[in-house]
């Protein structure tokens, strides 16, 4: 059966084992899921499936699963966002093309691992679209990204499209240390954000400045949300023109509208018609930030979506604590 290590992404795992043990194993695949939800873990493990040396794949033993997980492989590379450009730019498509173009060195396939395609510029796109329509031989590109909108149409139209499972709150639990440094508010915080993201929660509870950092952006929201039109700017003032941090950011929002409202619509006492408004309130304030996760992903000017966003939004009022 192999030992795919991608906590509750099973159901993916059996489907990508299927197509491998069929020989039905497509050139391009599309992964959908928040970040954090397993993608890139996924692709790596799906990559050492296809190259394994051994019966099971993967094995996790054999040569060509080390040098995979270890990032090592000559044949199996991530392409990611540099620091100095916010965008997948057309120079990293140019060398996929240079690379897919050679043989392979010893493993069966050449495999480019992308994990952040929202983040294509225009001329990266374009460029990625002539190899996903004339693929090399035993050539294969796994594109990861948080939805479908926010991937150029002319690339999702041309993958498998998969869309990742949600792990659960307990899958997630149970790989957080049970005793030790975290303490038991501070683990129940992480799994009320995980929002089945098990790599990320496993990160926070590893790392205990992390941890307060992601507190305090927490209460700063809380003061944001609470505070007049200056207040709320702040966080593009704050942000500039960072596109892969504002996306960040905008992820981390969401998940806090969503525990907030779940909490004070527990905490309210005021029966189903109370809730009800609350849970209304966080679909109204989730529409509105999926619709700048998009616009920031179609490269609308970073600062400008953040001030219309951050003054569309309306704070969930009610019991309870918004934030640590």
């Amino acid at each position: 059966m192999g030992k795919w290590l991608v906590t509750g992404q099973e159901r993916v795992a059996q489907m990508l084992r299927g197509a491998i043990e069929r020989n039905r194993v497509a050139h391009a695949y599309l992964l959908i899921g928040h970040s954090g939800c397993g993608k890139t873990a996924t692709a790596r493990n799906f990559a050492q499936a296809l190259n394994c040396e051994r019966a099971a794949p993967p094995c996790q033993e054999c040569r060509s699963c080390l040098r995979i997980a270890h990032g090592e492989d000559f044949d199996v590379r991530e392409i990611d966002v540099g620091e100095k450009h916010q965008q997948i730019h057309i120079d990293q498509v140019r060398e996929i093309e240079r690379r897919v173009s050679l043989k392979a060195t010893s493993s069966k396939f050449k495999i480019t691992i992308i994990p952040r395609a929202e983040l294509f510029s225009r001329e990266a796109a374009d460029a990625l679209l002539k190899i996903l329509e004339e693929p090399p031989p035993r050539t294969i590109m796994i594109l990861g990204a948080r939805t479908i909108e926010s991937v150029p149409e002319t690339l999702a139209s041309r993958c498998i499209q998969i869309r990742m499972t949600v792990p659960a709150r307990k899958a997630i639990a149970e790989l957080l240390p049970q005793d030790g440094p975290v303490a038991e508010s501070d683990r129940n915080l992480i799994l009320d954000y995980a929002e089945g993201r098990p790599r990320w929660a496993v990160e926070m509870a590893a790392d205990p400045e992390l941890l307060e950092d992601f507190k305090q952006r927490l209460i700063a929201f809380k003061e944001r949300l609470a505070g007049d039109a200056t207040s709320r700017l702040g966080v593009a003032a704050e942000i500039g023109n960072q596109r892969k941090a504002a996306l960040e950011e905008l992820e981390l929002l969401a998940g806090y509208h969503g525990v907030v409202a779940r909490a004070r619509a527990a905490e309210s006492g005021g029966g189903p018609e109370v809730e009800r408004r609350f849970y209304e309130k966080w679909a109204a304030n989730l529409n509105t930030i999926r619709a700048g996760i998009n616009a920031l992903s179609a490269n609308t000017m970073v600062a400008s979506t953040l001030d219309d966003l951050f003054l569309d939004l309306d704070e969930i009022h009610g019991a309870g604590p918004a934030a640590p």
